[in-house]
């Protein structure tokens, strides 16, 4: 007879690698159309300033009057720093293995 936390434990190994099998498919996409690790870092660093543009003026929302949509859309963009930076750094890795020039 099975624990609960055997059940437990095995139904987050097989997420797990459900998880890796789609990082997996992301890179390799990101590969073929010739993405960097500097590119993936420079569109972190992008977000950044967009997302501190968009808070304070609303320059890329489109509207003309100050308001909370400018705000929630400088929040959005914002949250796209981690996931650029995150995918740098697993292209980086990757970069490495294969004995590329990482700049």
């Amino acid at each position: 007879m099975r624990h609960e936390g055997e059940e437990f434990m095995q139904a987050m190994q097989q997420q797990r690698h459900g998880m890796i099998q789609a990082e997996n498919a992301l890179v390799r996409t990101l590969e073929r159309l010739g993405v960097s690790s500097s590119g993936l870092y420079l569109a972190g660093m992008l977000s950044i300033l967009v997302s501190l543009a968009e808070f304070v003026t609303g320059l890329f929302g489109g509207q003309f009057t100050k308001g909370p949509r400018w705000e929630r859309m400088g929040v959005f963009v914002g949250l796209w720093v981690p996931t650029f930076l995150i995918l740098g750094k697993i292209m980086e890795d990757r970069e490495r293995m294969r004995g590329e020039r990482v700049a």
